[in-house]
């Protein structure tokens, strides 16, 4: 009886391992799921467009838009 108590120990740790596993498993394959998805929407996304224009950084009034030039009573 002792050996046969012995055995569905055995089996009951290694079906909890297996089970363990399995959990870790899914839960990989779960945030890799996520990871791919978000790679997908970020391609879906990306149209080949050209990058929007932006308005030139560079020092010095000239290249700032006349919209937003500060005027005398700004100051």
């Amino acid at each position: 009886m002792q050996d046969h108590t012995q055995k569905v120990n055995m089996l009951v740790i290694i079906f909890s391992i297996i089970h363990k596993d399995l959990i870790l498993y899914n839960k990989i394959t779960e945030s890799l799921q996520w990871i791919m998805d978000a790679m997908a929407r970020v391609k879906m996304n990306d149209r080949n467009k050209e990058p929007p224009s932006l308005t030139s950084t560079s020092v010095g009034d000239s290249n700032v838009p006349t919209s937003t030039q500060p005027t005398e009573n700004s100051n």
